[in-house]
């Protein structure tokens, strides 16, 4: 299935794109390079590993702790394992023009607070990494 107008779900919930700042949403390579070998005609042959867990990254842009709470919430709402912190993810991997799903492991986030007033709490960009189990 080719692009079809979001990057990334949680379950099946998509996750806005004023959430993901433009140029910052990452995706690995599901393969990696085992070895290579030239044989005696001088090709290469590659051996890959294709069962790389994905490794999906996004920075949201600078927000109020009112905005982080609907971003968690929709996050938080899509666990299989809350304990775990495990939840499935669709993600549009641009290797293939297609998306992919994965069980992930939402990874700790180091909050940064820039300022706050008397009943909010303004965050810098934070980064969300989901990492395949």
């Amino acid at each position: 299935m080719a692009y079809a107008g979001y990057l990334l779900k949680v379950g099946s919930t998509t996750i806005p794109d004023e959430y993901i700042i433009s140029g910052k949403y990452l995706v690995t390579p599901q393969s990696i390079l085992v070895s290579s070998a030239r044989d005696v005609t001088g090709v290469t042959h590659p051996e890959v590993y294709e069962n790389k867990p994905p490794i999906i990254e996004f920075t949201t842009p600078r927000m109020t702790n009112t905005e982080l709470a609907a971003l968690n919430t929709m996050i938080a709402n899509a666990y299989t394992d809350a304990n775990a912190r495990l939840l499935p993810v669709t993600y549009y991997n641009p290797d293939f023009d297609r998306y992919d799903t994965a069980v992930c492991r939402k990874e700790n986030i180091p909050h940064r607070i820039m300022r706050r007033t008397a009943d909010t709490v303004f965050y810098d960009e934070l980064r969300f990494v989901f990492t395949g189990v």
